[in-house]
Parts: structure tokens; sequence; C-alpha cells
């Protein structure tokens, strides 16, 4: 499907809020995150976002912002906690949860105790796929001392898988 059939499908459900997980962007350029934010027009409900390795941070944080999309990284809405986490290294296709990042997201799942969901663009696991295997989250057990110290992350969502999966 295109982005336009797709943000015509979730119009359809006025969802309460939208994560973009990264690779917003194929060639890091504004005109890039100029049409993306043309194509989610139609979407009236607030969306967040978090960078991918195809994006360029400081561009898609000017871009995205400036169009009204929000910076935000840790929200709550909906009886929820949404943490968005940062997990792109420059200049590579994998990723990884940089120290401060870890921190970050210890310290405001000690904050709360609602219902939480995470969000990231790298896999934490292999998705079957021997082209991404190689580039997913390089310290996933990391991650998951964490979450596993928190029962109310109750959902961890990552995007960088460009096909669909079973």
């Amino acid at each position: 499907l295109t982005l336009a059939a797709v943000v015509a499908q979730v119009k359809v459900y006025q969802p309460d809020v939208i994560l973009l997980t990264g690779d917003l962007s194929q060639d890091e350029t504004p005109a890039s995150y100029e049409h993306l934010l043309a194509c989610l027009q139609p979407l009236t409900c607030p969306m967040y976002w978090t960078g991918g390795n195809h994006d360029h941070r400081e561009t898609l944080t000017q871009v995205l912002t400036a169009g009204g999309l929000r910076p935000e990284k840790s929200f709550a809405q909906g009886g929820w906690q949404f943490i968005l986490l940062h997990s792109p290294v420059p200049g590579a296709v994998g990723g990884c949860l940089g120290e401060a990042e870890i921190v970050r997201l210890s310290e405001l799942l000690q904050r709360q105790t609602q219902p939480t969901l995470v969000a990231l663009h790298h896999p934490l696991f292999p998705v079957g796929s021997p082209w991404l295997d190689g580039s997913s989250l390089a310290n996933p057990e990391r991650l998951w001392q964490v979450l596993d110290a928190h029962p109310q992350v109750r959902l961890v969502l990552c995007g960088h898988v460009h096909q669909e999966g079973q």
C-alpha cells in the first residue's frame, strides 16, 4: 500500500494517537519530511515520532516539529504511559541504545506505574530475514533488564522491518 492508502485506512478508525517509529525518509531531505507531513495532514490525532537509521535526526526534528508533530519522547494518554527511545547509530544500519537512553527509560519507569508502551526503531530479536537480522538492536539484553524490572511495561513496538512477517 502507498502511504496515502494507509493514511486513508487509519483515518477511518480515528485513532487517539499515532506513533511513527522511524525510517520516515529515504533521502533525509527536508522535502521528504515535508511530503510526509502533507500525507499525514488528514489525520487529526496527536502524532509522536522517533527516528530510524534512514533519518537525519536534526532535519527530522526541525521539519516534523514545525509541522505540528509532537517532539516529546514520553507522554501519557488514555491511562497509558508512552516512551519513545532513540536507537539509531550514526552511519550504521543496526541500532544500539546508549547508556543515556537506558537511564532515561529506567528513570521514567521508576516514576510511573500505569501501563506502559515502549517504542523504538530497531527490533530486539531476529525477525527471520537474513538481510535484516544483522541490523537489529545490538544490546537488547540491556533493554530487557530494564523492562523486566518494571511489570507495568505491557508492549514494546519497533519499526525497521520493511516487510510483512509472521
